[in-house]
Order: C-alpha cells, then structure tokens, then sequence
C-alpha cells in the first residue's frame, strides 16, 4: 500500500514538475542571445544591416539541428545609439533572459558604458562595428569582430601625407568614438610631419554646423578629417560644400553606408574614406547571395560583420557541448579566446585584449555617385 502510495505521488508530481520546466531535463529549451541596436534614429540602418545578418547565421545554425538540439533564439532590442538605452537593453538580458552573450552594440560610446556590466554579470559582449581603440581595455568579456580605431587612424594618417597634406583641420563627433579616432589623429598626423591647424567637433544629432566649419575655412587648412557618424557626416560634407570648402575630405568607415550618400547628395563626390576590407572568399560570397535573396540588396561591412559575431557565438557554443561544458558566459569567453573560424569578414581570431586580428582597410571613394574601393592599406 505504501509502495502505490509511492507510485502515486511521482505519478502526478513528475509531470506538474516538467510542465514547469523547474525540474527534468532542459535539453529542448531554445539558447537565447542578447542583441542591442540602434533601430531607430540616424543609425537605424546600422541596426537593420545587423539584425538581417545575424537572422541568416541564427537561420543556418538552427537547420543544421542547432547547438546540440537546443535551437538558437535572438532577442533584439532598439538602443537608438544611446548608452543609456544600451545599458537598460542589457541589463534586462541579464535578469529576464539570463542570456549568456550579447552582440552590440554598433556604437562604441553604447558599448563602453556596457562592458563594465557585462565584465561583473560574467557575459560575454561582442560588438560588430564598436572601434574605439579604449575598448580594448575594455575587460576579459569583450570582444569585437571589427578593427580597432588605433590601426585605422594611423592610415588615414599616412593617406592624407602620401596625397601631399602638409596642413589639415580636423572635426569629429563628440562621442567617445569620435574624441578616440581625433585623439589618436592627433598623435599620428605630426609624427609624419604634418600639421593639424585647427580642431572643430559637434554633436551628432546636430543639423547645423557651419559655424564650425567656417572656422576650419579660415585655418589654412589643405584637407580635413572628418571623423563623424553616418547621417551627420553626410550633414557635414553638404554644408561644407554650401559655404565654400573646396578641400578634400577624408572620413572613416561610417561613411560607407547609404545615411551617409542620402544625406551628402551631390557633395559626396569625390570624398576618401576607410573602412573595413571586405574579405571576397565562399564564406562571404554564401552570405551576400542569401542576403540579397532575402532582402534583395547587397550587405555592407556592418551586415558581414555581424553575420561573423553569430557565427563565432554559434561556434564557440557548439564546442563548449561537445565537450560536454555548460553555455556559460565563462566559458564561452574561454572559448573564443581560442576560436579560429573563417566567416564573412575572413579569418576571426581574438588577441588578449578580445580584438580582431589581422583585417586589413579599404580605401573607397564616390565616383559619379558611386562608392568605389581604391586600395588595401
């Protein structure tokens, strides 16, 4: 009587406890990832790009069974490139979702003020586009898939010098990427033997700024470095071109995507930028026709790069089960710091410090309305 009693009891508690899900094997339940954006506001085509990218990676892995049965599931929220909002976005992956990593954000200034949380809550952050070069000492769980700022300002550097400037201006955005990449300018430009004459900067969700670039008119310069968001620096160039600034512009890797020509018009042309080099292997060429199937455009460098924080996720997961390890943020973290997986930017291998290694940069330009790539520095 007591043996049935027994049997009784389990008989009705065992289901109740797996309709929980508190107790019984959790095999099934779907990985969730953390994801932070801005999808709204000037960059929203930054957030768009990633988010159509990182849905192809999730897409692939999940029909290939998964990481170890347990589909994978993203959780996108819109940061609208605000550290605040991208501070708020993660900390409710850490205490709804429990999620073991976060890709994002695509602005350094969001990034930074995430990582200290990330480092204390023990999940990893990878970002696709967050170049700062400060966020290298970011802390043990960060990571990027894109350059670091320090090796792209070195080469805007030695580009402005091998075109023959002697004396530059300078504005940038007042953000933390922007104050990094004009810091590191700064440094760079006079051990080449140039001179920087003159230093303007505004905010980027400003509309005007000919006050500032009426004085970078009046400095004497030759050229000027422009290190600004997407839209803003689209904003930039046509007022530059509005009051009289016959010079030549040069701009980073946020001048590569569509913001940036709609807002510049007619007075991109003739523009020099750096972004990323596009890596032209099967890997990438896969993603491209899958993007443009799905989405009927082509990916930029944002979307290749988030594409590859997916994949390098997936990868690092798939080997932590198959040694039987927990999808940890620990061990995912542990992981990646050995990882070699070729993807839609190429190789991805991290140093120390969570930074890409070994991606080189394009020189592009707008040629008859077109963005052209000129050479690989």
């Amino acid at each position: 009587m007591k043996r049935w009693n027994y049997f009784v009891v389990i008989s009705f508690v065992l289901p109740a406890c797996l309709v929980l899900s508190g107790c019984g094997p959790r095999t099934g339940n779907p990985i969730v990832i953390g994801a932070t954006f801005p999808l709204t506001g000037d960059n929203a085509t930054y957030g768009e790009n990633l988010r159509n990218a990182i849905e192809i990676r999730v897409s692939e892995i999940n029909a290939q069974g998964g990481i170890a049965g347990r589909m994978v599931k993203v959780n996108y929220q819109d940061d609208a490139n605000d550290p605040k909002q991208a501070v708020s976005n993660l900390q409710r992956f850490i205490s709804l979702d429990h999620v073991p990593a976060v890709i994002g954000s695509a602005g350094s200034n969001c990034t930074k003020a995430m990582a200290p949380i990330a480092n204390s809550s023990r999940v990893v952050i990878i970002s696709p586009t967050s170049s700062q070069e400060d966020l290298s000492q970011a802390g043990p769980f960060f990571f990027r898939s894109c350059p670091s700022d320090a090796y792209q300002s070195k080469i805007i550097a030695k580009l402005m010098r091998d075109k023959g400037f002697q004396k530059v201006g300078v504005f940038y955005v007042t953000n933390s990427w922007g104050v990094g990449m004009k810091d590191k300018f700064l440094k760079e430009f006079p051990k080449l033997g140039g001179q920087v004459v003159a230093v303007e900067s505004g905010d980027e969700t400003a509309l005007d700024f000919r006050t500032q670039l009426a004085k970078l008119k009046k400095s004497g310069a030759e050229a000027l470095f422009m290190p600004t968001y997407s839209k803003q620096g689209g904003r930039v160039v046509q007022q530059a071109r509005e009051i009289g600034i016959k010079l030549q512009l040069f701009g980073c890797d946020p001048w590569d995507v569509p913001e940036f020509s709609e807002a510049a018009g007619s007075a991109a042309e003739g523009v020099l930028f750096t972004v990323f080099d596009q890596y032209a292997g099967p890997e990438y060429k896969a993603m491209a026709a899958e993007y443009q199937k799905r989405y009927g455009k082509a990916p930029d460098f944002i979307a290749a790069s988030g594409y590859d924080c997916m994949l390098v996720l997936g990868e690092a997961m798939k080997q932590l089960t198959a040694n039987g390890k927990e999808i940890t943020g620990s061990n995912i973290r542990d992981t990646l710091r050995q990882i070699k997986v070729i993807g839609a930017t190429g190789l991805n291998q991290f140093d120390g410090h969570g930074d890409t290694v070994g991606k080189q940069f394009t020189t592009k330009t707008v040629l008859n309305g077109r963005v052209v790539s000129l050479e690989s520095r």
